[in-house]
């Protein structure tokens, strides 16, 4: 399986951290965060990497070059406005070669295995299975039915609708984990040149009428949003 990482955003929730270096670029114990993900991909067997760029692409690509001394293979596309989480995917359609694929947004962290996530995504022959995890709030919302099919999706509800969620889910409820595995059929729902969103423009829309799945965080996740964010991963156990 290939996998795609985003990672094309300018980092503007960060803050002075990104203001001479892109997000993907920033130090954490040692390595940059894209080294990281890149390694974690390598270990879960994913050596074909796609990276999506548009903020500082040159350091980027000095940086990793073809994956080589990575021990991957990485295809670049740069983008020169913004697609979005879905846009960005149509630049790598030849490249997939009609295969499905995994996809993570570029400043994200876990040591979720992916295994047992893909076989679940292929015995289900799922639209897309996400990788979910629990929060108290969060911009999306997520319920899964007992075989673990997506029967719910609400991408960033609003104040009302969120104090709502809270009253009925206490203890916290699923929200995407920005971790997906994607069918190949997919890239027919999503528009040329335009910014499109995965989860807004294509799960929420789907829902009805293709198989989405949710599969639970087993291990650790964090997302590098802000520059609390970034401190906790600098400190982060987990990440080696």
């Amino acid at each position: 399986m290939k996998a795609i990482v985003l990672a094309a955003g300018k980092g503007t929730r960060l803050a002075g951290l990104t203001k001479n270096i892109p997000k993907p670029m920033l130090p954490i114990k040692g390595k940059p965060l894209l080294e990281h993900i890149i390694s974690y991909l390598n270990n879960n067997g994913i050596i074909e990497i796609g990276i999506n760029l548009f903020t500082m692409p040159e350091q980027i690509i000095d940086y990793f070059g073809n994956g080589s001394r990575f021990k991957v293979k990485i295809e670049y596309s740069r983008e020169d406005e913004l697609l979005g989480t879905a846009g960005s995917l149509l630049y790598f359609s030849d490249w997939l070669k009609g295969e499905d694929f995994l996809v993570i947004y570029g400043d994200i962290l876990t040591n979720q295995p992916l295994a047992p996530m893909i076989e679940m995504h292929r015995d289900k022959h799922a639209f897309a299975t996400l990788l979910l995890h629990r929060r108290q709030a969060s911009n999306s919302y997520i319920a899964l039915d007992q075989y673990s099919k997506i029967i719910e999706f609400i991408e960033r509800p609003g104040e009302h609708e969120m104090e709502r969620l809270k009253q009925l889910h206490p203890e916290g409820f699923l929200v995407n984990s920005a971790v997906q595995i994607i069918n190949n059929i997919a890239l027919n729902y999503i528009e040329t040149h335009k910014c499109f969103d995965l989860p807004r423009d294509v799960y929420c829309k789907v829902l009805k009428e293709k198989d989405l799945y949710g599969y639970v965080l087993e291990g650790e996740r964090m997302a590098i949003d802000s520059p609390e964010r970034y401190e906790q991963a600098c400190h982060a156990d987990f990440i080696k």
